[in-house]
């Protein structure tokens, strides 16, 4: 290492602060952690960290330096229609977006994207598990250095849709986002917007090009009455009732019956699953990427975070879109999740700061397949951090975590693969650096 530390240490970076947050250890008081060619060369307590000659040093301070955030499920397609639709019974909203959003001419959708990928990077999330029925969210992860996968929605419930067309117009833009340097996945939208023939081709497409999906699944009773047959099925792009024949089981076991639950699928949401589908998903492998903000606010009800954690189930947070959510932040996202869950379980110690956190950037990495790369501060890793202004210098051990996400005072900086991306300077005047070049 000390070879490589030389030859490289043009490229070498030291980050200092009064705490670093490993995730995947314990934390470090008066931390540093020493960047090289964008990776974490060594991690440990400042006096025992030396950097090479030549290496930029960056006095942090009063923060708390930890992995950047990862956001594992949102639409950054749907960014031009904030809070859209809010209050409106949930399988009507949906149709309502779906409708709203085919008004805004494209332009200004992509330049919402683009907006709402900034705007990510500035609350320090440098990778996302987006879903999208149209393609320009990858354009919008690739200019602000977004990494995660850019998942490609599908949607085709009737029975009369022409499948190849749909399967045809996934392949193209499946093609486009890889040109585009951003990793693509598939996302056949929902149980009861993507039929079992489509579902099928799908994952055969998939397993053929090794691409990861992700499905929303078990979002709201309303899916299950449809599943079950006891609510008639709409389909979004036929514009009419769909023909199709309802499984007559719930979301998690018709998945598991069509062979669709195992590793590299990601289940969005899973609000209505009982401890026999809990069980389901984590013997199969699934991640799970829990939003339970919108879930609240659509009225949904909030997911099982404590059973999924105790189970084993590979779990992250996502914010959903800005058509749910008004902003699309995940501090936000982790803080609701954290005093939601306590409130749901009605226990002070139902899910920790601690596990919380580590939801927001291990976890959610995990989801998405990334966590080789991302997600904890460790040797080889990629040199994605994120550092939180603390509200003052007297944190414990203890308490860091609970500091940490409750109290601290906003993003300081976005490093990506070693990179500055974004900077906010100590005086309070705010310094984009790098996004969009």
């Amino acid at each position: 290492m000390a070879d490589e530390l030389t030859k490289a240490e043009n490229n070498a970076h030291l980050l200092l602060a009064d705490w670093v947050l490993p995730i995947a250890s314990d934390p470090i008081p008066d931390g540093a952690v020493l960047v090289v060619q964008g990776r974490i060369a060594r991690v440990g307590r400042r006096r025992e960290v030396h950097p090479p000659n030549g290496a930029a040093v960056t006095h942090l301070g009063a923060c708390a330096l930890m992995p950047a955030l990862v956001n594992c499920h949102t639409h950054l397609e749907y960014a031009a229609l904030p809070a859209c639709g809010d209050g409106l019974p949930f399988h009507q909203w949906i149709a309502n977006l779906y409708l709203r959003s085919q008004r805004v001419p494209p332009d200004r959708r992509a330049e919402a994207a683009r907006s709402e990928a900034r705007r990510m990077v500035m609350g320090g999330v440098t990778a996302v598990g987006d879903c999208g029925p149209e393609g320009f969210a990858a354009d919008a992860m690739r200019e602000a250095q977004l990494g995660g996968v850019a998942f490609q929605e599908v949607f085709g419930i009737d029975e009369r849709e022409d499948l190849e067309g749909h399967m045809a117009d996934l392949r193209r833009r499946v093609d486009l986002c890889r040109r585009s340097g951003v990793r693509p996945g598939v996302s056949p939208h929902s149980p009861y917007t993507a039929g079992p023939a489509l579902l099928r081709l799908v994952d055969e497409y998939a397993r053929a090009e090794e691409l990861p999906v992700a499905i929303h699944v078990a979002e709201s009773k309303g899916e299950i009455d449809r599943l079950m047959g006891w609510e008639r099925v709409y389909s979004l792009a036929r514009g009419r009732y769909a023909i199709w024949r309802p499984p007559r089981t719930t979301p998690i076991r018709y998945l598991r019956d069509l062979g669709l639950l195992k590793p590299g699928v990601v289940c969005v949401h899973c609000v209505r699953v009982d401890d026999e589908e809990i069980d389901m998903l984590a013997e199969a492998g699934v991640g799970v990427a829990l939003c339970p903000r919108s879930n609240a606010l659509h009225g949904n009800g909030l997911p099982r975070i404590r059973e999924l954690m105790d189970a084993g189930v590979a779990v992250g947070f996502g914010t959903d879109g800005a058509c749910s959510v008004g902003r699309a932040d995940l501090l936000e996202e982790a803080r609701f999740a954290l005093a939601a869950e306590r409130a749901r379980v009605g226990s002070a110690d139902a899910i920790s700061s601690r596990q919380v956190l580590e939801a927001v950037t291990l976890g959610s990495a995990r989801v998405l397949g990334l966590d080789g790369e991302v997600g904890s501060i460790e040797p080889g890793k990629a040199a994605d951090l994120v550092a939180l202004q603390l509200p003052g210098p007297a944190v414990t051990a203890e308490e860091v975590f609970g500091v940490v996400l409750l109290g601290s005072r906003g993003v300081r900086m976005t490093m990506r693969a070693g990179r500055v991306v974004w900077d906010a300077a100590p005086t309070g005047r705010e310094a984009e650096l790098d996004v969009g070049t």
